[in-house]
This record gives structure tokens, sequence and C-alpha cells, in this order.
């Protein structure tokens, strides 16, 4: 004897005979208030709709300044309450909350500065790749300072576990 897998309530055809009614009505209510929008839209009315939008469009971009202004003072406020193993910590996700890129032996900001307006056509080649090992290089390091900085606070710990 087979037995039969358990039905699920209202998955059968009269489900979906219910679903495609539902959208046909949404279907039919859409076309229908979109046809006597367009009928009854009178010139005054589509001058008062074109200045709203232009309005929108010309303040908006204020708005998203504002917005941004609010944004960084709240993660300035963020930062200075945060301490030294949380900023670590962000530093080493780049969530740009830590601390400015890390030094590294033997390379001036000059060169640096090169290498962000250099061009193929100068015949300065190399420099992308240059940047990159340089961003590796960076990053090894704050992890290596990371890992540092957890193994001597960690160093007492396991000092009083030897003892």
């Amino acid at each position: 004897m087979t037995e039969r897998p358990p039905v699920i309530p209202g998955t059968g055809p009269e489900f979906q005979e219910t679903i495609i009614a539902f959208f046909d009505k949404y279907l039919g209510n859409v076309t229908r208030n979109l046809h006597s929008l367009a009928d009854q839209m009178t010139y005054q009315k589509w001058i008062r709709l074109t200045l709203v939008v232009c309005a929108y469009l010309l303040v908006r971009p204020y708005f998203v300044k504002i917005g941004n202004k609010v944004q960084e003072a709240e993660l300035a406020k963020q930062t200075d309450a945060m301490t030294n193993e949380e900023k670590a910590a962000a530093a080493m996700r780049g969530d740009g909350l830590g601390s400015d890129k890390a030094e590294i032996p033997g390379v001036t900001e000059k060169d640096e500065e090169e290498d962000d307006v250099t061009t193929g056509a100068d015949g300065n080649w190399g420099g992308k790749a240059r940047k990159r090992q340089r961003k590796f290089i960076r990053d090894q390091l704050t992890k290596e300072e990371l890992r540092r900085q957890w193994e001597e606070e960690s160093d007492p710990d396991v000092a009083d576990l030897c003892t």
C-alpha cells in the first residue's frame, strides 16, 4: 500500500483560479483608473503636477546634503566614543571608523601622490600595480599590528594561568 503525500489546504485548482482572478481584477482596476485620470486632468492640473515634480527635483539635492551632514555628525560622535580596541577592529573591517593608512617603510607621500595622477601615456608604467602592492602591504601591516596588540593584551592572562 502506498501512502499519499499530505495535501496542503489551499493549493488546489480553486486556489490558482482565485489568484488569477485577483490579478485580473487588479490589472483591470489599474487600467480603468489610469484612463479616468488622463480624462479628468485639466491643463491647470497638469501644470500643477509639473511644478510639484520640478520643485522636488530642484530641492532634493539640498535635502540629500543635509542628510549627509547629519550622518557625518553621527559618525563623528560614534568615532569619538569608540575605544582603541573598537577603532582597531573597525580599521580591520575597513568601515572608515578606524585610523588612517598604515605607513609603509621606504615609501614617501610624494610617491603615493605621483601614483594617483599617473597615466599610461607619460611612460610611468606599473603605477596601478605599485598602488595595489602598497594597499596589500598596508593591509598586512595593519593585521600584524592588530595581532601584536592582541598578543600583548593576552600575555598577562596566559602568564597568570601558567603560574
